[in-house]
C-alpha cells in the first residue's frame, strides 16, 4: 500500500504548464550562457596582448573565473527541476536523486532488511542493513525526510527522541504570578 510519493502526481495540464515554463527557462539560460561564454573568450584573447605580465594573468584568470563561474550558475539554475523522487509503502521505500553534478543515485530499502538508522551530521540517513552494509541516503527534500523519520521511525530503527514536555499545572492561577511581573 502506497503511504507517500514526492512529488506528488499531477493532472496532465499542469505538467504541460511546468514544462513549458521549463523550456523557456532553460532556453533563456543557455542564450545567456553563450553570451557569458563570448565575452569571457573576448576577455581573455585580449588579455593576451595585454602589456606587462601581471596584467596578462589577472585578465586571463578573471575571463576563466567568469567562465567557470557560469557553469557553477546553471547547474544551481536547473537544481529547481525535480531532482528527487521518493515512493514509499508499507515494506519498504524507493528512493531517487541527482547530486549537483549531475550523478544520480537510487536506493530500494525494505523495512525487514533494516538494522539500525542514524542521521549524519550533514542531515542524511546513515542506514545499516542486516548485510552489514551502511547506506547513506541522501534527502534535498526535509518533508521527505521527516515523514519517515516521524511516521516510519520504528520500522527505521531510528531512536526517535522523546523530549521532555511540561504541561501547565491547573494548582496555579494567574493571580499567583501577578506580583512576579
Amino acid at each position: 500500500m502506497l503511504l507517500y510519493e514526492y512529488p506528488d502526481k499531477k493532472d496532465i495540464a499542469a505538467v504541460r504548464r511546468q514544462m513549458a515554463a521549463v523550456a523557456v527557462k532553460r532556453k533563456k539560460l543557455r542564450t545567456r550562457s553563450i553570451v557569458i561564454y563570448i565575452m569571457s573568450a573576448a576577455v581573455f584573447l585580449l588579455g593576451l596582448t595585454a602589456e606587462g605580465i601581471f596584467a596578462k594573468i589577472a585578465i586571463c584568470f578573471l575571463a576563466v573565473a567568469s567562465a567557470a563561474l557560469n557553469v557553477v550558475t546553471a547547474q544551481l539554475a536547473s537544481m529547481s527541476d525535480p531532482r528527487e523522487k521518493t515512493v514509499v509503502t508499507d515494506d519498504g521505500f524507493t528512493h531517487e536523486t541527482k547530486s549537483f553534478f549531475g550523478k544520480k543515485k537510487a536506493f530500494d530499502i525494505r523495512f525487514e532488511d533494516v538494522v539500525k538508522t542514524v542521521q549524519s551530521s550533514s542531515g542524511d540517513l546513515v542506514i545499516t542493513l542486516k548485510s552489514g552494509e551502511m547506506l547513506t541516503v541522501p534527502f534535498i527534500v526535509t518533508k521527505t525526510k521527516l515523514f519517515l523519520l516521524n511516521e516510519l521511525h520504528e520500522q527505521l530503527k531510528y531512536d526517535k527522541k522523546q523530549y521532555n514536555v511540561i504541561y501547565d499545572d491547573d494548582e496555579y492561577e494567574e493571580k499567583d504570578w501577578v506580583d512576579r511581573l
